[in-house]
């Protein structure tokens, strides 16, 4: 799949500036390596095969997200405690109330 990316960008007249998440994120950080790209930011990266970065914290902010134990009829909205856990950790209060 990089491979795809990189024939690509070869074929603009500049480098671009590429922004990725998750395994785009990783995407990013790759180009990167290979000077693809005049410059990236990757965005909570996915991690390259053979890293493991499982915790406790992470599984117990993503579980309930998974919907293992609700129905498939409804969606899943988390408690504030669960979001501010899972996505807004490392927002200032203040921040994390107005959203």
């Amino acid at each position: 799949m990089l491979r795809v990316y990189s024939d690509f960008i070869a074929q603009l007249p500049t480098k671009p500036i590429v922004i990725g998440h998750s395994f785009g994120g990783l995407l990013v950080q790759l180009l990167l390596q290979q000077d693809a790209v005049a410059a990236g930011v990757a965005i909570e990266s996915a991690p390259p095969l053979g890293v493991v970065v499982a915790n406790w914290s992470l599984v117990r902010s993503v579980l309930p997200m998974l919907g293992l134990f609700s129905s498939l009829n409804t969606t899943f909205l988390p408690t504030f405690a669960q979001w501010q856990d899972a996505i807004a950790n490392s927002l200032p209060l203040a921040d994390q109330r107005k959203y």
